[in-house]
């Protein structure tokens, strides 16, 4: 069975329009990421919060 890899500059031979949804799909991913590292930060301070309850 072969893999597939993509590679970045496979996007320079691609029709403009693909162009643009990869643009698309990065700023989705960007804010998804945002989403995850602000929910871990939420979770972070919340479980510290009940470690230091448990530590006093």
């Amino acid at each position: 069975m072969e893999h597939v890899h993509c590679h970045p500059d496979e996007s320079a031979h691609r029709p403009g329009n693909e162009i643009i949804t990869q643009s698309e799909q990065n700023r989705s991913v960007a804010d998804q990421v945002e989403r995850v590292s602000t929910e871990l930060a939420r979770k972070s301070e919340s479980l510290l919060g009940t470690l230091a309850r448990f530590r006093t």
